[in-house]
């Protein structure tokens, strides 16, 4: 079970979004605005092949109790099952951004047909 700042992390990240939580990406991570679907899908795709293979390579540690430095909030120290936590609500949270953007989209195209 996470602790508090993982807990927190984890909540705000998860969608929908809530009011208070829609922050913009630190600028170090913030996705290029040229990138196409074409581009990031695969990139995204690759990126879960590398997790899932970390994950494998590494099945004996304890996760748990492996702790590393927030890279974006200094002062908070996750473990690394926290970390893939948060990962996977942050993950989650761009999931539902695409099919929110998606609907829209599709309703503005059979709007003007």
């Amino acid at each position: 079970m996470p602790g508090w700042p993982g807990r927190f992390f984890g909540y705000m990240l998860e969608p929908p979004p809530k009011w208070w939580s829609k922050l913009k990406a630190p600028r170090v991570i913030r996705p290029r605005p040229s990138q196409r679907l074409g581009e990031a899908y695969p990139a995204f795709k690759a990126s879960q092949g590398e997790m899932i293979a970390f994950l494998r390579a590494h099945a004996d540690l304890d996760l748990a109790s492996i702790r590393f430095r927030n890279p974006f909030v200094g002062w908070v120290y996750f473990s690394l099952a926290t970390g893939l936590h948060v990962t996977g609500a942050h993950e989650r949270r761009h999931l539902a951004q695409a099919w929110r953007i998606r609907r829209t989209l599709e309703g503005t195209a059979a709007s003007t047909a």
